[in-house]
């Protein structure tokens, strides 16, 4: 039996979009990648001690534009 066709003779289409799903992983490994160094800054690493206030707010920039793209993404 041909499993790309229904008994009805027409190809069922998925409704998956595996490239948007490939999109969401990539970004939510970044937002991964971020908020663990962020997190690492926060407990006070001293390999983060010189790490400025204004690296911090442009990490935090980073993730929130990152999250805007995941939900356009997912729309």
């Amino acid at each position: 039996m041909n499993w790309e066709k229904s008994r009805q003779g027409y190809e069922a289409k998925s409704i998956v979009d595996y490239e948007r799903v490939g999109e969401l992983a990539r970004i939510s490994g970044d937002l991964g990648r971020l908020g663990g160094l962020l997190k690492w800054w926060l407990t006070d690493d001293e390999r983060t001690a010189n790490f400025s206030r204004d690296t911090i707010l442009r990490l935090l920039e980073r993730i929130d534009g990152i999250q805007d793209e995941m939900v356009a993404v997912a729309r």
